[in-house]
């Protein structure tokens, strides 16, 4: 069990394309007792995150996002970009790819979340979402990226 176990309880959103990557990670944050819920587009993600707040889906509020970056429908950081626009409340957020450095990185100083590239470890995901979770509760580092592996 990992420092994040103290994660009872708590919600996690995938939104990602890969259907394997998603199941993988569901079945790694459900070892950690962690309730998941996959999506598979930046528009089925935003559709989650807003439709709660008119009462038209159960209420699922996500403690951490994990999010890809290149979706097949829009980036992960247009999903972002659209709720910081709506004024919706973002999940601490994981921003994961399989691209280079360099897009991770720039992706992390448009949106200032934490960022993960594939392939990862069990731990190195652990850590990320734990650094993510952090972020929100220092304000001083909301508005900068930080890249974990």
């Amino acid at each position: 069990m990992s420092d994040t176990t103290s994660s009872l309880g708590k919600r996690a959103l995938i939104v990602e394309d890969d259907t394997d990557c998603a199941e993988l990670l569901k079945m790694i944050l459900e070892d950690e007792n962690w309730r998941v819920e996959c999506v598979r587009s930046g528009s089925e993600a935003l559709r989650v995150l807003t439709d709660r707040l008119l009462g038209e889906v159960e209420n699922f509020d996500p403690d951490v996002m994990l999010l890809d970056l290149k979706l097949d429908d829009m980036s992960g950081v247009e999903v972002i970009e659209r709720l910081q626009n709506w004024g919706v409340k973002i999940p601490p957020t994981v921003i994961i790819t399989a691209g280079s450095l360099r897009a991770l990185n720039q992706a992390l100083s448009r949106v200032g979340t934490v960022g993960l590239r594939k392939p990862f470890g069990f731990e190195e995901l652990l850590l990320a979402i734990a650094a993510a979770l952090t972020r929100t509760k220092t304000p001083s580092a909301r508005n900068r990226g930080r890249e974990i592996h």
